[in-house]
């Protein structure tokens, strides 16, 4: 019989996996952020690099961990009602 569904220790597993990657991006945006802010670099195309990322990178990666963690959400949320199935 074919398995209709999904395997939610493996649903668990995923949304986790994605939990950690926007742990990751989320400390290497802020790495960065000082990393640029401590950068022996002045003038004016440090200033406009500096706006470019605060303006557009930055919160573009913010954006990604932000869809990263709704996809854990469903990705969760799904698990438990195949849980709740499976053990009807």
């Amino acid at each position: 019989m074919a398995m209709i569904g999904g395997d939610a220790s493996a649903l668990f597993g995923f949304a986790a996996q994605l939990r950690e990657r926007r742990r990751n991006i989320a400390r290497a945006s802020s790495r960065l952020g000082a990393m640029l802010q401590e950068a022996n670099w002045v003038g004016p195309d440090r200033d406009r690099f500096v706006n470019d990322w605060n303006e557009r990178h930055a919160p573009s990666l913010m954006g990604i961990c932000a869809d990263l963690d709704s996809a854990a959400g469903q990705v969760t949320s799904h698990a438990r009602v195949q849980e709740d199935v499976s053990q009807s």
